[in-house]
């Protein structure tokens, strides 16, 4: 074994045991409303964010996912309107 091919492989090993560990913060838990003038009530999702993420931000792919024909989650108890949602608040 060449001395580089020694050294990398000390490297490799021993380098990722001496970096501090950093520790993520857990997510967080997002309360999403959504309100459409065809559908009955306010539709009431949950979803997760990171930290530093704005609470709207986390309730984006819901709001994208029910305005798109094509989305076939299931949000709102399994609706199938899609189109004219927007998000009410983001908590």
């Amino acid at each position: 074994m060449t001395r580089y091919a020694a050294l990398s492989v000390f490297l490799g090993l021993a380098l990722p045991a001496a970096l501090p560990r950093v520790a993520l913060a857990p997510p967080v838990e997002v309360k999403c409303t959504f309100a459409n003038p065809s559908y009955a009530g306010d539709c009431l999702e949950k979803t997760t964010r990171q930290s530093k993420e704005k609470p709207a931000a986390a309730c984006q792919p819901i709001l994208d996912c029910l305005n798109n024909p094509r989305c076939v989650k299931t949000y709102c108890q399994s609706t199938t309107i899609r189109q004219g949602w927007t998000l009410k608040s983001a908590e």
